[in-house]
């Protein structure tokens, strides 16, 4: 049987952002009719947000209650959702109240590698974890306060089904990556590179090294991607592969609801 790759895409990132919002304290994983969501305490998408959505108006006007009741909820539509169409889609969730935020690139590497990659050191336990995810947290949230940035970091340690690699360079921690197998396809998540050390081609590498992991298993590798980031990918050999785009209740929109 063939398999739809992007699809395979959409159930990989399914798994990798349902997997990091159980694993955030005091979150819980729903599933209704037409979506599943997790709510948390945390204000933060790593566990409001929902997925794997079959929208009619019912259930885009109950996603709007849940994100009124959230400080912050996503509503992430990917490939394989329903309706097919994404412009219907987008419409029936307009409709309920939601905007569209900002959009992703879904990416596929499906070739044979070429590159050499770069020996990484795989986190095999909770504390070797806590530092990797420690210095993930410290790259993409370094302008927020350390309260946030201790919570982002403690889901990404408990959430032990994905795979925490990282690189060091004369015994410092450098950068790393954050790996989401399934039986289908490899995710590349959280890739990221010390400041001091970028525009040296680890990034590059790392990639290699995920693509060439993946390819003896007889995997291809997703990811998402901002928009101005896919030509670097596809320098890289990945192509794009389909559309994340994420939605959020604007603010007038949460107080005309509430009211």
């Amino acid at each position: 049987m063939t398999i739809d790759y992007s699809q395979a895409a959409s159930r990989n990132l399914h798994k990798t952002y349902f997997a990091l919002g159980r694993a955030t304290p005091g979150s819980q994983c729903i599933h209704e009719p037409g979506f599943e969501a997790c709510l948390g305490a945390f204000n933060h998408p790593i566990c409001n947000f929902a997925a794997n959505l079959q929208l009619d108006p019912w259930v885009a006007h109950r996603l709007a209650e849940l994100a009124v009741s959230q400080g912050v909820f996503n509503v992430y539509s990917l490939p394989g959702d329903k309706p097919n169409d994404q412009s219907l889609r987008d419409e029936l969730l307009v409709r309920a109240g939601f905007r569209r935020n900002y959009g992703l690139r879904q990416m596929l590497f499906d070739a044979k590698p070429t590159g050499l990659g770069v020996a990484l050191e795989r986190a095999e336990n909770l504390h070797e974890r806590e530092i990797v995810a420690t210095f993930m947290a410290g790259i993409f949230f370094g302008r927020h306060p350390h309260d946030f940035r201790r919570r982002v970091a403690e889901s990404t340690l408990a959430a032990t089904e994905l795979d925490l690699y990282s690189l060091s360079i004369r015994g410092d921690l450098t950068a790393a990556v954050m790996v989401a197998r399934d039986d289908e396809i490899h995710g590349l998540f959280n890739l990221c590179v010390r400041p001091a050390a970028r525009g040296q081609g680890l990034g590059k590498a790392i990639v290699e090294e995920v693509v060439k992991e993946a390819y003896k298993e007889g995997k291809p590798v997703t990811l998402q991607c901002d928009e101005i980031l896919s030509p670097w990918y596809e320098g890289q050999g990945f192509a794009v592969s389909g559309a994340v785009d994420v939605y959020s209740l604007p603010d007038e929109r949460r107080i005309a609801i509430i009211k």
